[in-house]
């Protein structure tokens, strides 16, 4: 099997606080879900990143969350890497879905799911919507913009044999 290594952040700032509430974080400090694939860091961003032409999703240096030390690394074992990459291209430039993260919230608050859109995306959505194609079916009955990050760290880590690997991406910057 092929392996996929996916970086959740947390953060302390007043958006992050409204995220960890809304999603029932509890005591894991999750706000944010980017993952290592094309050799670089994909994550989809609210704000624009160093060369990224709008907010959305777009790839960034490998080594953005090497040293932070509020990114936690897990790495999962999916049968398919190159129809996780063939979804991953897909999604690149896919502007990012605001809306969504209130769906999130909504879901995690009432449990109920509102329709989901290929128009536009989030964190979490990008990597669910990922690990699905490359054959891991994380959290198959919920939409992935419903998906919070916690949720999905929850799942990779209790049901799809997640492995914190954090430690390879500490001061050496060369997982």
């Amino acid at each position: 099997m092929a392996k996929l290594i996916h970086i959740f952040v947390g953060g302390e700032s007043f958006a992050d606080k409204t995220i960890k509430k809304y999603s029932h974080a509890g005591n894991d400090d999750i706000v944010h879900v980017a993952g290592i694939i094309f050799g670089r860091t994909l994550e989809a961003l609210a704000t624009k990143d160093e060369g990224d032409l709008y907010p959305g999703t777009w790839l960034h240096r490998k080594d953005k969350y090497f040293n932070n030390p509020n990114a936690r690394f897990i790495m999962v074992d999916v049968p398919d890497l190159a129809a996780g990459m063939d979804v991953a291209s897909g999604l690149l430039g896919t502007p990012y879905g605001y809306s969504d993260c209130l769906k999130t919230a909504i879901f995690e608050e009432t449990g109920t799911q509102l329709p989901d859109s290929d128009a536009t995306t989030m964190c979490a959505e990008d990597w669910v919507r990922i690990d699905r194609g490359a054959g891991l079916p994380v959290l198959p009955d919920i939409e992935p913009g419903n998906i919070s990050p916690v949720r999905f760290y929850r799942a990779l880590i209790n049901d799809h044999g997640g492995i914190d690997v954090t430690h390879l991406f500490r001061n050496k910057g060369v997982a």
